[in-house]
């Protein structure tokens, strides 16, 4: 997993089941409750769709639970089939902790209206390396 205090980017081949995603965003976060933050990750997902464009997820929380605010975005080799949600190939987590400064929050804001643009959508979906990822995350 590629590091950049707020953002993180790691590649994985796929997917078994929903609960793995979980796991896996639960494990990276910055948390000594990662169960929690599990937890709390479904929950939110279970109240309504997270795409944002198609293929990207984006799974988002603001907890107690989480110690520093992160952007996970994790590339799938292989799409995988959200329950509820549909394929996806790249999901970006954002985990936010609670109180956290308005200078973090401006520059989270900043990279979700960039999800607005397709171009940087289809470059993050196109990116085979970390390195391309973080590159193009970089330029935000």
């Amino acid at each position: 997993m590629s590091e950049n205090k707020l953002y993180q980017v790691a590649m994985v081949d796929t997917f078994s089941n929903v609960q793995e995603i979980y796991q896996f965003l639960s494990q990276k976060a910055a948390t000594t409750a990662p169960e929690k933050v599990s937890q709390q990750l479904k929950e939110r997902v279970d109240l309504g769709s997270i795409m944002v464009a198609e293929k990207v997820a984006l799974p988002h929380i603001e907890s107690p639970d989480i110690l520093t605010s992160q952007v996970l975005l994790v590339k799938l080799q292989q799409t995988f089939d959200w329950e509820k949600q549909g394929d996806v190939a790249f999901v970006i987590a954002i985990l936010l902790k609670e109180n956290e400064a308005v200078e973090i929050k401006k520059r989270i804001a900043l990279f979700i209206r960039k999800l607005a643009d397709d171009e940087f959508v289809e470059n993050l979906l196109a990116a085979n390396h970390i390195k391309q990822i973080t590159e193009i995350v970089g330029e935000i």
